[in-house]
């Protein structure tokens, strides 16, 4: 599952999972197939999609699962993945090539789970307090919280 609406649940790493399981769990095919296609493809989709410059080419990660020759090797690899990978600091990683332009959908580094809740965490609820914080008890005054970034 993604972040709701946002357009970093098209980043390219989750473009490349997402390519692997239609491929292999819709398609019933190999990813390599049409990997190159896909890999051609996404600098143009991400231009369409993320409004970037043609100067600012969006490429796909490497990706072990498309690299194997044949559906079963594929779909084995595909299944010793973490079941839950949350890529961290995203529009501040780097390309595969190394660019690194602020804002792009690369993240900084990404973690692997065996599932939700993350073993060893326990959930938490927080609330908008005065002055910007945030808290544990529940608001003294019913209404409309506002938060405006970077407000200079």
């Amino acid at each position: 599952f993604t972040n709701g609406a946002h357009i970093d649940s098209l980043d390219p790493a989750s473009y490349n999972r997402w390519y692997d399981f239609l491929e292999l769990f819709v398609a019933h095919k190999a990813p390599i197939e049409n990997a190159a296609i896909t890999r051609a493809a996404a600098p143009v989709i991400y231009q369409a999609a993320m409004g970037l410059p043609q100067t600012d080419l969006v490429t796909l990660p490497v990706d072990p699962v498309q690299a194997l020759p044949t559906y079963g090797l594929a779909l084995a690899a595909f299944e010793k993945t973490p079941e839950v990978t949350v890529d961290f600091d995203n529009g501040a990683g780097s390309s595969p090539t190394a660019q690194s332009t602020a804002g792009n959908p690369y993240s900084g580094f990404e973690e692997g789970f065996s599932s939700i809740p993350v073993p060893g965490t326990s959930a938490e609820t927080w609330y908008l307090g005065p002055g910007g914080t945030l808290g544990d008890g529940l608001p003294a005054s019913v209404g409309v919280d506002e938060y405006t970034s970077n407000a200079d």
